[in-house]
C-alpha cells in the first residue's frame, strides 16, 4: 500500500481563500491528482473555507517527494 502526498496552493485569490493558501492531501495507492471535492474538503478543514465548484487550473497540484 503506497500513500502520495500532494501540495494544493491557490494561485490566486479564490473566493475567501488568499493567493497562496495551500493544504497537503494524503492519497492512497494512487497517483492521481486529488479531485476538486477532496480539494475542497482539505481548504474547508483548515481554513474553515469552502472552494466552491471552481476548476481544478485555479491550484497548482504538485506531488511531494
Amino acid at each position: 500500500m503506497s500513500a502520495y502526498l500532494w501540495k494544493v496552493t491557490t494561485k490566486k485569490q479564490v473566493r475567501k481563500l488568499p493567493a497562496g493558501a495551500s493544504v497537503e492531501i494524503i492519497k492512497n495507492n494512487t497517483t492521481g491528482k486529488p479531485t476538486q471535492q477532496e480539494i475542497n474538503l482539505a481548504y474547508n478543514a483548515k481554513y474553515g473555507v469552502d472552494g466552491g465548484s471552481l476548476s481544478t487550473s485555479y491550484y497548482d497540484i504538485q506531488l511531494c517527494k
